[in-house]
């Protein structure tokens, strides 16, 4: 992560933070694993996730409910074009309002028992 420290500007790199909600008050993007927390985090934002390769069993199911509920994308194998494809899709209006729209009707059906039984179903490989 240090190599991209700098690099491209209005671009924050961050590793590990307890103030992760201020970044996510700011950014328009995520890009991250598709760890269940972060996908969390994320729909709590209402702040569009952008998931690479993911390989873990439950990263894969995480990024399986990121595309069917259209609140992000996923790039299942790597290629030169991915920086190309986040600017492209930040600068795309009409796809992240829609991924925004999409993570506030989540975030209005889930409660927090939703929520218990939602992790629990990903424990179980649901």
């Amino acid at each position: 992560m240090t190599i991209l420290k700098g690099k491209y500007k209005n671009i924050v790199v961050v590793g590990y933070t307890d103030t992760i909600s201020e970044y996510m008050k700011k950014a328009d993007l995520i890009i991250s694993k598709s760890g269940g927390i972060t996908l969390f985090e994320a729909i709590h934002s209402e702040v569009p996730i952008y998931v690479i390769e993911p390989f873990l069993v439950q990263e894969i199911k995480n990024a399986q409910y990121i595309e069917r509920e259209k609140i992000g994308k996923v790039i299942w194998k790597k290629n030169f074009y991915i920086e190309k494809d986040i600017i492209e899709l930040i600068n795309n209006d009409v796809a992240v309002l829609e991924m925004k729209r999409n993570m506030k009707k989540i975030k209005e059906k889930l409660r927090q028992e939703e929520i218990i039984n939602i992790i629990e179903k990903f424990k179980r490989g649901a």
